[in-house]
């Protein structure tokens, strides 16, 4: 794809995250939080990826499974940024099986910071593209940066 193109599919998605957040299936039930962090980075403009450690944490205790993660944005990302911690709700049809999130998440990325920073990035995708995450905690992140864009999360259950 273009870098003309990635940015008009950015600001198409970036428009609609001014609608408001989506709305899950009433099927969807919550099975637990998702708990990354991520390193340093620096925004490149048009892209910037970040490399993630993740633990899922199941509502009503059980094992934590960790994740290995990539999260990519496409569109605007300018600044710098510190260490940054991101925790989502995990929404799914049904009770969580073991390796469920592992797969790719899309979504619309919108966050702005100057010093301490906050934003959101309401991802869908995982197991058959059934699995909702929606931010519970804004991002603890330091440093001046300006995203907006599509980002596209990649889990894969750690061994």
């Amino acid at each position: 794809m273009t870098t003309i193109s990635k940015l008009s599919v950015a600001a198409l998605m970036v428009s609609g995250v001014a609608l408001g957040t989506p709305v899950f299936a009433a099927d969807h039930i919550k099975t637990g939080s998702l708990e990354c962090t991520a390193g340093e980075s620096v925004g490149l403009v048009v892209e910037s990826t970040q490399q993630l450690k993740c633990d899922y944490v199941p509502l009503g205790g059980g094992s934590v499974e960790r994740y290995s993660g990539k999260l990519e944005t496409v569109g605007l990302d300018i600044g710098e940024m510190k260490k940054e911690k991101m925790v989502w709700a995990v929404f799914a049809p049904a009770e969580h099986t073991a390796g469920a999130l592992q797969g790719d998440y899309i979504g619309a990325d919108a966050d702005a910071g100057l010093g301490l920073g906050g934003g959101a990035k309401v991802l869908v995708g995982g197991s058959l593209k059934s699995i909702s995450l929606q931010p519970v905690s804004v991002d603890a992140q330091k440093g001046i940066d300006l995203v907006a864009g599509i980002s596209n999360l990649q889990l894969t259950l750690d061994k």
